[in-house]
């Protein structure tokens, strides 16, 4: 009993070309199951294969999100960078147009409102970095169980030859 159209490959993009297969990980692993009735697929080498390419794919992803996350923190900072610029020319603008401080009132509650704007980014610079932190360190912990679970794999794959 075929569960796939015979025409999948067509519906199927090309997964990538460092890994030599139209699908990716998991179709190249689940794809056999309805296209062949005699399980002669299921040979310790697609299956060591098979293992393989979902460890290595899991490296990669948990890699590209460690990267991915190092970009955004970069992003947002280089906004709050921005911002900061913004509300500092603001400030000193304000701070040349009142001469005599204590004066005006509005000029004073607008450079408060500026100063308290400037040290709520600050603030939010210092949340973003610890939590970009704390990220990346879950991330690089999930990174080591995997690269240790793929070790293990490959010295019992050896282990079995």
């Amino acid at each position: 009993m075929n569960y796939y159209p015979d025409d999948l490959e067509k519906y199927v993009k090309l997964y990538s070309v460092n890994h030599n297969s139209y699908y990716s990980p998991l179709q190249s692993a689940i794809y056999p199951i309805g296209k062949y009735s005699d399980y002669s697929w299921l040979s310790n080498d697609n299956i060591f294969k098979d293992k393989s390419n979902i460890l290595v794919s899991r490296i990669e992803e948990v890699y590209s999100e460690i990267t991915g996350r190092q970009k955004l923190k970069e992003s947002i900072f280089y906004k709050i960078c921005y911002q900061d610029l913004q509300f500092s020319t603001k400030l000193l603008q304000l701070d040349s147009w009142n001469r005599a401080p204590g004066q005006n009132m509005v000029l004073d509650r607008r450079r408060s409102h500026l100063e308290r704007t400037l040290l709520d980014l600050e603030k939010f610079k210092l949340q973003e970095e610890e939590s970009c932190w704390r990220d990346v360190a879950n991330l690089k912990k999930e990174l080591r169980d995997v690269l240790a679970e793929y070790r293990d794999f490959k010295r019992k794959e050896k282990w079995l030859e």
